[in-house]
């Protein structure tokens, strides 16, 4: 996580972990994962490109559900 935990507020970006960093993280590589977990997985999740790390970009809204974050934990942030 980014950002001092006060400046939060429902929206965060957290690191991707190692296991869905690349060797560049490029806008390119970053459009391309976001792509993947809406194509493969039908999650609309935000990824960026950010200081050579691949981020996402995730945001607490009165849709979402527990289980859909758990679903992103489960194919995505691990």
């Amino acid at each position: 996580m980014a950002g001092p935990t006060a400046m939060h507020a429902s929206m965060m970006a957290i690191r991707l972990p190692d296991a869905r960093q690349d060797a560049s993280a490029t806008r390119e590589n970053a459009r391309r994962l976001q792509s993947e977990f809406m194509d493969r997985h039908r999650i609309a999740v935000a990824i960026m490109a950010i200081d050579g790390a691949l981020w996402a970009r995730i945001s607490a809204q009165v849709y979402n559900a527990p289980e859909d974050y758990d679903r992103l934990i489960e194919v995505g942030l691990r």
